[in-house]
């Protein structure tokens, strides 16, 4: 699930906010094929800034927060995955983006 709003306090300027959900993209039972990049991220909230600074160009600037999480490998009949049962994995992400734009009139 994920949502944004934009809104524009004066008109050359733009204020983003967003929410994303997921589930963890690996279960509880592969938590070891995680160690080395946990996707186990499931709550991300982002932020972000538009500034028209000229007719067609626009300066973006973004951040990204992919809030703490945290699995451990639990039991499993699979045999590749029982030599990893006890793995923990914890995950906290950021990210940001500086992003300049122009549009072409049409």
């Amino acid at each position: 699930m994920k949502f944004g709003l934009q809104y524009w306090p004066i008109k050359m300027v733009k204020l983003r906010a967003g929410y994303n959900w997921q589930t963890a993209l690996l279960g509880s039972d592969v938590v070891f094929a995680n160690a080395l990049v946990p996707l186990i991220t499931e709550h991300t909230v982002n932020a972000g800034i538009g500034i028209d600074i000229a007719k067609n160009w626009t300066v973006d600037l973004a951040f990204g927060w992919a809030l703490k999480n945290s699995k451990t490998q639990s039991a499993t009949t699979n045999p590749v995955g029982a030599a990893g049962v006890g793995t923990h994995v914890e995950y906290v992400g950021y990210a940001g983006v500086l992003g300049l734009t122009y549009k072409w009139d049409r």
